[in-house]
């Protein structure tokens, strides 16, 4: 499906996904992430924040 990102394949990326998606709702984490301007760019792309967030 278009748009979808690939789901990971193995228990190892689905614990750092699972890790990932918990840390970006950490204050601290998103102070940083609007702090760093590489993060901030990367975070703005939906598709990004997709895959982070577990969103359809």
């Amino acid at each position: 499906m278009p748009g979808m990102a690939p789901r990971p394949v193995d228990d190892g990326t689905r614990k750092l996904l699972e890790l990932t998606g918990e840390l970006v709702r950490d204050p601290a984490v998103q102070r940083e992430i609007q702090q760093d301007p590489a993060l901030r760019e990367a975070w703005s792309d939906p598709a990004v924040r997709r895959v982070v967030t577990k969103q359809p």
